[in-house]
């Protein structure tokens, strides 16, 4: 008998995605205090994190990704033409195929990529996942129930 396995990408929630990058500025701005607020912190916008053959689905949140973004990393890309936030990993760890999921602030549109680097981008999301703050029971249940809509208000 021999095993299958797959890694699907996760189903998207384009309009908290869409709220996440037209206010990009406003939550990088506000960085520090996001980091700071475990219910900020832990915001999952569905279709960010990683999935990778062998390894299954990890989500990022709304922390990670802001301090992957602000890190100096390959999740953001900048050129002269553009700048590419990568919010979601998808490939196989052992052959290195790697599909980004990225969003491009300048032609205001969602593109997927193809590279062979996935330990590198790996790598990158597992060293902040695991420096994440504690959550307590409370601040898990508020997670379950704060949005980016919710967080773009308070902000604002």
């Amino acid at each position: 008998m021999s095993k299958t396995y797959k890694a699907s990408t996760p189903s998207q929630d384009t309009n908290s995605l869409s709220v996440l990058f037209e206010n990009i500025d406003v939550l990088l701005k506000n960085k520090n205090a996001i980091l700071a607020n475990p219910s900020n912190y832990y915001i999952h916008i569905q279709g960010t994190g990683i999935t990778g053959v062998y390894i299954g689905y990890s989500p990022l949140y709304l922390g990670d990704l802001l301090r992957l973004w602000s890190e100096n990393s390959n999740w953001i890309k900048r050129s002269e033409q553009s700048t590419k936030y990568v919010y979601h990993l998808g490939g196989f760890p052992t052959s290195g195929l790697t599909f980004l999921k990225t969003y491009d602030v300048d032609k205001k549109s969602f593109q997927e990529e193809e590279y062979r680097h996935f330990a590198e981008y790996f790598k990158e999301a597992e060293a902040i996942t695991k420096s994440r703050p504690t959550q307590s029971e409370d601040e898990q249940n508020l997670q379950r129930s704060k949005t980016i809509q919710e967080l773009i208000k308070e902000l604002n």
